[in-house]
């Protein structure tokens, strides 16, 4: 019984420094969280402003070759920062989870030190009838222990996939927007080419000169320009 008694405490010391680890963990996770949300906002409008300037560098005929660049590499920052969100999320889970096995693990320690401690006095006793008793209620006391360990077990699963649901969700979000960004700059990329095509086709019978074939230069130029971007 002392021996028993001395590797549950040290087991007990261990959990519970292992609980300490695993909650300042999650502290700085959700630190972490908060800080790339911050990020991702502010960022997010620099995106929405690279947008309206690449708009109006349409509008205006100018090459926005390098906005669009930029833009590309500003949507690769922030898709960076969601991925690093949603791994700081699924650590967080998991670190709960962790918590949360650990505590259930002394739950049942403690459990067992006191049925260990009521064994050894009750067999000191001696007392058929008594153990007898105490044996009943032990088992009745498991049942009841085992019976609520399951229906927790269960909440949590239900807990972690409604979490895990979201931010499946959320990504799911994050790529359709991505998507439709990716084709509206194939859709702006087509118009232009089917107009420089157009305009080609009209200069075509013109007078040759050395300014039809600067322009038509141009115009080959744009077109390749916004294949690239194709």
């Amino acid at each position: 019984m002392t021996k028993t008694k001395e590797n549950m405490s040290y087991e007990l010391k261990t959990i519970k420094e292992k609980i300490t680890k695993f909650n300042t963990a999650i502290k700085e996770v959700k630190e972490n969280i908060a800080q790339d949300q911050s990020l991702i906002k502010s960022e997010t409008a620099k995106l929405e402003s690279m947008k309206a300037t690449s708009v109006t560098a349409k509008l205006q005929d100018v090459n926005k070759g390098k906005i669009d660049v930029e833009i590309s590499a500003q949507v690769g920052k922030i898709t960076e920062i969601e991925a690093r969100i949603t791994k700081n999320e699924a650590t967080e889970i998991e670190y709960k989870g962790k918590v949360a096995q650990l505590t259930e693990r002394r739950k049942e320690i403690k459990y067992k030190l006191e049925v260990k401690v009521l064994e050894a006095k009750e067999a000191e006793s001696a007392v058929l009838e008594s153990i007898k008793t105490v044996t009943d209620v032990e088992l009745l006391n498991r049942k009841r222990w085992i019976a609520s360990k399951s229906v927790g077990n269960y909440q949590k699963c239900k807990k972690f996939m409604a979490e895990y649901k979201m931010i499946f969700e959320k990504q799911n979000q994050v790529l359709k927007a991505e998507q439709a960004d990716h084709q509206r700059r194939i859709d702006i990329a087509d118009g232009a080419m089917t107009a420089l095509k157009e305009k080609k086709t009209l200069l075509k019978d013109a007078k040759k000169s050395k300014e039809l074939e600067a322009n038509l230069a141009k115009i080959d130029e744009d077109m390749a320009r916004h294949a690239k971007v194709a």
